[in-house]
């Protein structure tokens, strides 16, 4: 289960840095023959060229790494946050779990710019979240992780969070590897159907 949840992490993290470089490199190849074919318009040392173009990227990645933590990115991949989240808030924390995991709404210009010039340095960021949010090889967390998946499996339905309180930290692990499917804000969980059948791997 940690296992398998950690190889696919690895493989999905590095692939998702390889092309939001790729895309990186895109975009300062396309800035670099842009600026160079304004400078036949309007003539300026050679060095300036290469100085704006980097000024730009460094600006993209910046920014890119403000969208990406303004709209929530990080909260698709440590989905335990925001039960975690959730559970202080049921005890009094005012966090606003269910903002935090949907994100923020941004118009449609904003979101083409973060399409087309953001892409890359969010992949980038996606990439390092995910090698980040491996687990610890740990055979009796694992163990405690797939009993108490069992349980959820036997009912197939929604349950209250609260009931599983007392096991919050291996559900956590559990709605991070999408075995388990939660609601922040209406507070229940349940096994995820996909996943049910392959609670003892």
């Amino acid at each position: 289960m940690i296992q398998r949840f950690n190889r696919e992490q690895m493989v999905s993290g590095l692939l998702s840095i390889g092309a939001g470089f790729l895309i990186l490199l895109v975009t300062w190849a396309a800035l670099r023959a842009v600026l160079s074919a304004a400078n036949y318009i309007t003539p300026f040392p050679d060095s300036a060229v290469g100085t704006l173009v980097l000024w730009l990227m460094a600006a993209l990645v910046g920014v890119g790494w403000y969208q990406w933590w303004r709209m929530g990115d990080r909260f698709h991949i440590f989905k335990d946050e925001i039960f975690h989240a959730a559970l202080r808030r049921e005890h009094g924390d005012e966090t606003n779990v269910v903002s935090l995991a949907e994100g923020e709404e941004v118009s449609g210009v904003v979101s083409l710019f973060a399409q087309i010039f953001l892409r890359g340095p969010r992949l980038i960021f996606t990439g390092i979240a995910r090698l980040q949010s491996r687990f610890a090889e740990n055979p009796e967390m694992e163990e405690r992780m797939g009993r108490v998946l069992q349980l959820l499996g036997v009912s197939k339905k929604w349950q209250p969070a609260l009931v599983y309180e007392e096991q919050a930290e291996e559900l956590g692990a559990l709605i991070r590897c999408g075995l388990v499917d939660f609601s922040a804000s209406k507070m229940l969980l349940k096994a995820a159907s996909t996943e049910t059948t392959e609670s003892g791997e």
